[in-house]
């Protein structure tokens, strides 16, 4: 069993992070994904707009503003492992006519019956984030018990 420390950002605040099968959002194929980056992370909290009845919430929770960066050690036992060499995740192989996404390595992870992937070297967020910070290894779950905290 390998573990690693990785980081999850959020434009919401919730209690317990799960993977949802039933809602895809774009692009993550119902996995859970962190990064190996705080800063790759901070850019997904950057990604919502303002939400006041999250930030209400967020306060009654006492957490900072409408959206969390959660730190946590997963753990793998059978990941799909893929090296981007520093491609961009909607884009793995710098190949726009045959491209590869996260989401379609998770999709082969899952039919190959690995636990999740790992993308090594990916750029994950952005233009926005300083080109020393962008790349990361990017971490893909099929399950909410390889998180603990």
């Amino acid at each position: 069993m390998n573990t690693f420390t990785a980081f999850h950002g959020t434009d919401r605040v919730f209690e317990t992070l799960k993977t949802n099968q039933e809602k895809r959002s774009a692009g993550t194929n119902g996995g859970l994904w962190f990064s190996s980056s705080s800063v790759v992370a901070q850019s997904y909290t950057d990604f919502g707009s303002y939400n006041e009845k999250a930030y209400l919430k967020a306060l009654e929770c006492k957490k900072a503003g409408n959206s969390s960066i959660i730190k946590v050690e997963i753990s793998f036992s059978n990941p799909l492992i893929f090296d981007a060499n520093f491609n961009e995740s909607g884009d793995l192989e710098n190949n726009w006519n045959n491209r590869i996404t996260i989401a379609d390595l998770f999709t082969k992870a899952i039919e190959n019956g690995n636990d999740g992937v790992i993308v090594l070297n990916v750029d994950d967020c952005g233009s926005y984030v300083s080109s020393e910070n962008k790349f990361s290894t990017i971490y893909g779950i099929v399950s909410e018990n390889q998180i603990s905290n």
